[in-house]
């Protein structure tokens, strides 16, 4: 009887270990803790592009031509010997009166660059002329003399102009770019004024030309660089003011925008260069109009 008694009890206590097995198979595990979500790696700030590169920029340039001239005794065909004393004309030419006569042109510019530090330079040369300009005052030693009604003037003027100067990027690498610079520029202008009074003034000839030639020489200092769109489109800038040699000043500016290529840049804009000088021949004279070129780069 005992016996038995064990054995049942025993039975029951394996069953009862059984079910307690299967339960703890049964009960669902812990869920795992969500993982925290991945870190954005950090944007790489651009690298510099410490690479040098070239480029060449040959432009047309067809500015119209204003300005104030001066021409002395030492320029002019004086009739007979008049007394001691200053003998002056001053001519006044319009931009429609010069831009008539683009005889001749050359006009490039250049730059090389590496990483922010650049070196750039711009050369001009032009031959212009044009009628219908205006005498404003002719005066010799005795005072102002009467200029006859109807009198025609014409201006000729032959310049060579060219700059450089190194400029620093002072904005960090990206679309938009501005550089501050110092340089030289250096302008030698030639000018012939030839006229036709329909009266004798007296001590010039009725028919008579006066050539005159300055060389203005100028320190110069600005900012420049481009305004960026998108991958193609950019807006190029540029000023300048300096002062030099004859008590001159000078200052000029562009603007305008540009498309850009694999290897290159279609450039349009509207430039002006600026003299006001007290300087024989020239008094004030500005150039200013419409610039079409093509960047090369290298």
């Amino acid at each position: 009887m005992k016996r038995t008694l064990r054995l049942c009890l025993a039975v029951a206590v394996f069953f009862g270990l059984c079910r307690l097995g299967t339960l703890a198979q049964e009960s669902p595990s812990p869920a795992p803790s969500p993982a925290a979500p991945p870190t954005a790696a950090p944007v790489p700030a651009p690298t510099p592009d410490r690479s040098t590169h070239v480029s060449v920029t040959p432009y047309l340039w067809l500015p119209g031509v204003s300005g104030t001239f001066k021409f002395d005794r030492s320029s002019l065909p004086i009739l007979g010997t008049p007394a001691p004393g200053d003998i002056h004309i001053d001519v006044n030419a319009s931009q429609s009166s010069v831009l008539s006569h683009l005889n001749s042109a050359a006009l490039f510019s250049a730059e090389i660059r590496n990483n922010r530090l650049a070196l750039f330079g711009d050369f001009m040369y032009l031959n212009l002329s044009g009628q219908n300009s205006q005498i404003r005052d002719l005066s010799g030693p005795l005072g102002i003399i009467t200029v006859p009604i109807n009198s025609t003037a014409s201006i000729q003027i032959n310049s060579t102009i060219y700059e450089v100067a190194p400029s620093y990027t002072i904005t960090p690498p990206g679309p938009s770019t501005l550089d501050v610079f110092a340089g030289f520029r250096s302008a030698g202008v030639t000018t012939n004024l030839g006229w036709t009074f329909t009266g004798p003034v007296g001590i010039l000839p009725v028919v008579g030309n006066a050539t005159k030639t300055v060389n203005l020489n100028d320190w110069i200092f600005g900012v420049r660089g481009r305004l960026g769109g998108n991958s193609h489109w950019f807006f190029p800038y540029y000023v300048d003011f300096g002062s030099g040699n004859l008590t001159n000043t000078t200052n000029q500016w562009l603007a305008g925008g540009g498309y850009a290529f694999s290897h290159g840049a279609l450039i349009f804009a509207y430039r002006s260069l600026t003299y006001s000088a007290n300087a024989i021949p020239i008094q004030s004279l500005t150039f200013q109009g419409p610039l079409l070129g093509y960047q090369f780069r290298f």
